[in-house]
C-alpha cells in the first residue's frame, strides 16, 4: 500500500453476522446516521446490513438491560 493513501473505495451492503448476540432495541450508524433493521439468522445469531461504508463506519447496538 502507497502512502498518503489517495482514494479510499467505498464498500456497499455490508452484511454483518454477530454469534452471540440475539437481540438489540435500537441498531444505528453514527458516521452516516441511519437506523438499521436488524434480523435473527437461522441459528439464532444477530444480523444486519450496513448500507455504506466509506472509510469507517460505528454501528451501535442498543440492549435493554
Amino acid at each position: 500500500m502507497t502512502r498518503p493513501i489517495q482514494k479510499v473505495v467505498p464498500l456497499e451492503n455490508v452484511r454483518v453476522i454477530l454469534h452471540g448476540v440475539r437481540e438489540a432495541n435500537k441498531v444505528f450508524t453514527l458516521v452516516r446516521p441511519g437506523t438499521i433493521q436488524a434480523d435473527k439468522s437461522n441459528d439464532g445469531a444477530m444480523q444486519f446490513v450496513v448500507p455504506r461504508v466509506d472509510e469507517y463506519e460505528v454501528v451501535v447496538i442498543e440492549k435493554e438491560k
